[in-house]
């Protein structure tokens, strides 16, 4: 199956899927899926990375494994996925940020104290 129309499926869960297990898996699962990815490309690559960089290399990951379900008959092909696949790193990413910059003033109050 191949959906092009953007939000379709999300809308459709949220409407018409009496299943809420369904929704809550499909949608929350494509957003957890690529939290990780956000969260740990910018500490596997050297240069820094910011969220255009970030958005575009999620999306095209994203795509890839669309393109391999739709070619290899597995699952099926969702720009619906891509979306939410991307927004998953984003936040990966935003909380990646959020967390260095956490550890970083704390390292900083701590080296104050000290001297």
């Amino acid at each position: 199956m191949v959906t092009l129309f953007l939000i379709k499926t999300i809308l459709s869960y949220i409407f018409y899927e009496s299943n809420k297990n369904i929704v809550i898996r499909n949608v929350l699962g494509n957003l957890v899926l690529f939290l990780p990815f956000g969260f740990l490309l910018p500490m596997f690559v050297r240069r820094k990375l910011n969220y255009v960089t970030i958005i575009i290399l999620s999306f095209l990951m994203s795509l890839v494994l669309e393109l391999v379900q739709l070619f290899a008959e597995v699952g099926s092909f969702d720009v619906d996925d891509l979306l939410l696949n991307t927004i998953g790193a984003t936040f990966g990413f935003i909380t990646q940020k959020i967390i260095i910059k956490i550890i970083k003033t704390r390292t900083n109050l701590t080296s104050h104290r000290l001297n």
